[in-house]
């Protein structure tokens, strides 16, 4: 009975070792090269995989498999070999494999990468993430990442906080004026968009002054870098009301030129790249309502500078807004040719050159009408008319050199702004009184102009070195600016031939400079600051007012050409000396921004 039994367990053993196969070999190229490659075993005529494994460093395999099937089909696939498919007998044996190398063409590949990576401060946004099919400029993906704010004027906020400095690649080409950037940058040129948290720009002072600035930095993706990009666009049209015309029409022809003028937009923008340079220079121009001066906007100053304030309390009388979107109702001729230079000088310093010219002829026109009641039976008809024209010119340059190294950082900047703005206006009331005794006042025509010219210069100076824990901070700033302004009004009177004219100039000068210096102890999180503030302050106004009228002892108007002069200057200096206890500690890392 026992003997039965264990003879009986031995053959199904001996049947069970005999029914399974083990197929192994190895695979190589013509040459005895082994590749990558996974060998699969399906018995023949089906597709279930009965076993499959991976070629080692030799390029060998090893198949066992279970299977009553008479023939198996072996088949060796790789990226580089494609597949080479071989039928034996069910039966175990050494099957080697001898392939061609094979390109193999893939219909699509998908990479996903993680929206959002937060490596430590930095936020890393895939651009591919957010981007959509009509998204133009990087700007436009900016405003659908989350916690990323980019307002009407192209400031950019993150988590409610203004940034405080814009990077591509890690350099400051544009020093504030972002909008360039965000603007102009194709969005498939950039692959992230990194926020830097608690971002301190000063190396030398990283690790000493903790700050909870934040700052973004654009990070190209390869095929963008060392390349030049020229980006055009022409567009044209016409408007439904008015004749045709070219050009800003007079505003003494008795005409109408609103609804007159062809449209035209037209825009080029060459944008380099590299690892020693970088380089933006654009024009834009339109008459469609585009306020493209917006992209001229600083929206952070790179190093403090002087404030300067041309003191001039004149203006003119424009028509009042109407509540509709700017682009309805902005008739504008509007020009802009920036040119953005950044070149690496060394390992640590840089020299940036920032020039803009800004043109522009602006047109608005109002109607004011009243209805005033006197008594059951008289109405007071009033009704004003303006005209507005403003043209300006306005030139910015600003050269910068910096050199931030961990141990010493230097930065002087250089900034001139010259502008060339006037003011025209043309207005006239009509008023009339009716009922029981009619009376018609006639017309009250006025004219206005306005010249308001302004120059401004100025140079700034900041250094930072540091003495094993002790760190000196140095800050120099100086500058001028002016206003020589002039506003001639005309009157011509509700009297018939009568009128009068009126003259005022008034020229407005400041000086000003700035130094302050700060000696810090750092101790831990704990630092010691003495310093020294100085400011001087000069501001000088001359007045000159003409064409008025001297009311005489006999109650007579006499016209005098004697004009009202003022001459002022009034001062301010300043110096104090400080001292200050910290204990300072970096803020926490943000967590990310919900999805």
């Amino acid at each position: 009975m026992k003997t039965t039994t264990i003879f009986s367990l031995l053959i199904i053993f001996c049947l069970k070792i005999q029914a399974q196969t083990v197929i192994e070999g190895s695979v190589l190229d013509a040459q005895g090269k082994f590749g990558d490659a996974i060998v699969t075993v399906t018995a023949k005529g089906t597709s279930i995989v009965l076993a499959f494994a991976e070629t080692d460093t030799k390029g060998d395999y090893r198949l066992e498999v279970n299977s009553q099937s008479d023939s198996l089909t072996i088949t060796a696939a790789g990226m580089s070999i494609g597949q080479q498919v071989k039928v034996v007998a069910n039966r175990s044996q050494r099957l080697n494999f001898r392939v061609k190398e094979k390109v193999l063409q893939l219909k699509e590949v998908k990479v996903h990468a993680k929206k959002i990576r937060q490596n430590g401060d930095t936020l890393n946004y895939s651009v591919g993430a957010y981007q959509q099919q009509d998204d133009r400029t990087i700007g436009d993906v900016l405003k659908r990442m989350p916690g990323i704010e980019v307002s009407d004027n192209g400031c950019i906020k993150f988590n409610g906080k203004s940034i405080s400095k814009f990077y591509v690649e890690d350099m400051d080409l544009l020093q504030g004026r972002y909008g360039l950037a965000t603007g102009n940058i194709n969005a498939k040129d950039v692959g992230l968009v990194q926020v830097l948290e608690n971002h301190q720009p000063v190396k030398a002072l990283q690790g000493r002054t903790p700050t909870d600035d934040v700052a973004i930095n654009l990070k190209l993706r390869n095929a963008a870098k060392g390349t030049v990009a020229v980006n055009t666009m022409l567009g044209g049209g016409g408007q439904q009301s008015g004749g045709w015309g070219f050009g800003m029409r007079s505003l003494s022809d008795g005409q109408n030129p609103i609804g007159r003028n062809p449209l035209w937009t037209a825009e080029v923008v060459g944008m380099y790249f590299a690892k020693r340079r970088q380089n933006i220079t654009l024009y834009k121009g339109n008459n469609i309502g585009d306020d493209v001066s917006q992209e001229l906007t600083s929206h952070y100053s790179g190093i403090n500078a002087v404030e300067l304030v041309a003191f001039a309390p004149l203006g003119v009388v424009t028509p009042s807004g109407s509540g509709l979107p700017q682009k309805r109702t902005f008739d504008n001729q509007s020009h802009i040719v920036s040119m953005n230079h950044l070149e690496k000088i060394g390992k640590q310093s840089e020299l940036t050159l920032n020039m803009s010219y800004l043109h522009a002829s602006i047109r608005q026109e109002g109607v004011s009408e009243a209805d005033r009641f006197y008594s059951s039976n008289q109405r007071l008809l009033s009704s004003e008319s303006l005209i507005f024209v403003t043209h300006m010119n306005n030139l910015s340059t600003n050269l910068r050199y910096n050199r931030n190294g961990e141990n010493g950082f230097i930065a002087n900047v250089l900034k001139l702004d010259g502008e060339w703005n006037n003011d025209n206006v043309q207005s006239q009331l009509t008023s009339d009184l009716t009922g029981v005794a009619p009376i018609n006042y006639g017309d009250n025509r006025v004219y206005q102009y306005f010249h308001r010219p302004s120059l401004t210069v100025s140079n700034t100076m900041n250094l930072i070195q540091n003495y094993g824990k002790r760190t000196l901070d140095l800050h120099f700033s100086v500058g001028y600016a002016q206003r020589p302004n002039t506003l001639m009004v005309g009157v011509d009177s509700l009297l018939p031939q009568t009128s009068v004219h009126y003259n005022q100039e008034l020229k407005s000068r400041n000086i000003a400079g700035d130094f302050h210096t700060n000696f810090t102890f750092h101790l831990g999180l704990f630092s010691i600051d003495y310093g020294v503030f100085a400011n001087a302050n000069l501001h000088g106004i001359k007045t000159d007012l003409s064409g008025f009228t001297n009311l005489m002892a006999n109650g007579t108007q006499n016209h005098t050409s004697q004009s009202v002069l003022n001459d002022l200057w009034y001062n301010t200096y300043e110096l104090s000396l400080n001292q200050q206890y910290k204990f300072e500690q970096a803020g926490c890392v943000s967590p990310l921004p919900a999805l």
